[in-house]
This record gives C-alpha cells, structure tokens and sequence, in this order.
C-alpha cells in the first residue's frame, strides 16, 4: 500500500523559489516529486548539462513544516511504461529493504547519469528525485536525483 497525498512546497536553486503543488510518495528513503510547473521543468532541463550542474549542485526543498538541502547526485534520462532494456522504473523504488537494494539504486542511477557527480549516497541517506518529461524518446523521462545533506 502506497499513500498518496498532495501538499504544497517550495523548491529552490540559489535566489529563485517557486511554490508548486505535488503529487509525493513519502517513505523513508526517497520522496518523488511529479511534474511541477513549466518553469521547474525548464530548470530541471538544464541539469542535462553538466555546466548548469556545476553552478546548482544544491537544491533546497521546503514544505509547511520543514526545509531541507539536497545535493545532486546523479541526472539521467529514461524511458517508462515499458519492460525495453532501456527503461529504469526509478519510480519503484520507494524504500529500501536493505543496502543492496539501496546500493543498487543507486549504482543504476550512477551509471545512467548524463555525467559523473562525484557525490555519493549510501545506505541511510534520504534521496528526493525530481522528475519531468523529456522528448527525445517516447515515453521518456530526466530525473534529477539529490541526498539530503543537512
């Protein structure tokens, strides 16, 4: 059983904040967050290059009761609604039982990542996963994934 609830929070990289509302999975591990506005969608697009990574490697992620930061660790692009080899369902992923499923999370999440972080996650650490449609596939989708760090 997964509870889905929705709940405002805001989302920032340096001086922009944007409020959005979200559609969240919260369990102990990770925390996914859905499609935001067109704006988000626009920064997170940027995470393609390792540039933009560079100069935004935080994100700070507040809701009505609490406020954290998260550095990036990974940003990949896949496909969903498929079993093709090329698809990761890192939406399944919600909670892990232990630290080889988390480590292999995580190692899948490496491998795909559009460039090398150096930033690594282990098990115990809490991930938010930023996620948003992209087009150069169907089906397609950039996740953006973050450990907490404070």
């Amino acid at each position: 059983l997964i509870d889905i609830t929705t709940t405002f929070a805001v989302i920032s990289w340096k001086k922009e904040a944007y409020r959005i509302m979200i559609a969240d999975k919260i369990k102990n591990a990770r925390t996914i967050l859905y499609y935001i506005t067109i704006i988000i969608v626009t920064r997170l697009m940027k995470y393609r290059n390792k540039s933009f990574w560079e100069g935004n490697k935080t994100i700070i992620f507040d809701t009505l009761t609490d406020r954290h930061q998260y550095e990036v660790i990974a940003v990949f692009k896949t496909v969903i609604y498929t079993n093709r080899s090329d698809s990761f369902k890192y939406y399944e992923f919600t909670d892990a039982e232990n630290a080889a499923e988390f480590d292999a999370y995580v190692a899948k999440c490496k491998e795909l990542s559009l460039y090398d972080t150096g930033v690594l996650a282990e098990y115990g650490d809490k991930l938010i996963s930023l996620s948003t449609c992209e087009y150069s596939r169907n089906n397609g989708r950039l996740v953006v994934v973050a450990k907490r760090v404070d």
